[in-house]
């Protein structure tokens, strides 16, 4: 997917690693070079997944973006595939829109709105599946549900789903018999 792409995002990536690389490089001028690399070394073998995590979350001030950007490089040089992602249960096609949102904004800011935007929806939607579980509701009904869910909550200035869902139980009872399993 990433090997023939030649674009502005990528440019700018490359961009950025050299900038990193000349921080790197700037470190160690100011160290002990030698005390760095041994220290370094000693990391490696105590922990490579400790030093890697440690690496990856000082590479940026948000670490999930340190980390989409990890994962991004890793399918770029197919050290992984989308396949292992999907083991890992990180669904593919959200992994996909992101890159397609990065490459198209083409900023780490708007990425991050992104990831947030996306977390509140994950969020959003789990509290939802446990309201369906617990109430013993339809799960092939989950989009009216939610939309059920969502009006409620935004006509009453209601910002807990839960409670959303009580009032209509209080409330409007009638609305939740479409939905209960039969």
């Amino acid at each position: 997917m990433f090997k023939n792409k030649k674009n502005k995002t990528e440019n700018k990536a490359i961009n950025d690693n050299v900038a990193n690389h000349a921080n790197v490089f700037e470190f160690f001028n100011s160290t002990n070079s030698e005390e760095t690399i041994k220290s370094l070394n000693e990391n490696w073998l105590d922990n490579p997944y400790r030093l890697l995590a440690s690496l990856i979350n000082s590479a940026h001030e948000d670490s999930n973006i340190s980390l989409f950007l990890v994962i991004i490089e890793m399918l770029r040089y197919e050290y992984i595939t989308y396949r292992d992602l999907a083991i890992l249960g990180i669904e593919t096609d959200e992994i996909a829109s992101l890159l397609s949102a990065y490459a198209d904004n083409d900023s780490i800011s708007s990425l991050r709105e992104d990831l947030h935007v996306r977390a509140a929806v994950r969020e959003y939607d789990r509290v939802i599946i446990e309201i369906i579980n617990e109430n013993n509701l339809n799960h092939d009904l989950l989009s009216e549900i939610r939309a059920c869910l969502a009006n409620i909550a935004v006509e009453n200035s209601i910002t807990d789903l839960k409670v959303a869902y009580k009032y209509i139980q209080a409330t409007e009872p009638e609305k939740l018999k479409r939905f209960q399993l039969s």
